[in-house]
C-alpha cells in the first residue's frame, strides 16, 4: 500500500514538474546588442598576492 501511494505521488510530482515552465535562472537572458557580454580580468590586491577575478 505504501509503495503504491509513493508511486502515485511520484508520478503526480513528475507530471506537475514537467508541465511547469522553466524558472528564470535556467533560461538564458536575451542578447543585448547595445551592451554585449565581455570578460574583463581583474587582479584584486591582497596581503602578499593578487587574486584573479572576472568582471
Amino acid at each position: 500500500m505504501r509503495k503504491t501511494l509513493a508511486s502515485i505521488a511520484a508520478i503526480l510530482l513528475l507530471v506537475a514538474c514537467h508541465s511547469a515552465s522553466l524558472p528564470a535562472m535556467l533560461v538564458d537572458a536575451p542578447h543585448d546588442a547595445a551592451n554585449p557580454a565581455r570578460m574583463e580580468v581583474l587582479h584584486v590586491p591582497s596581503v602578499s598576492v593578487e587574486t584573479n577575478g572576472v568582471a
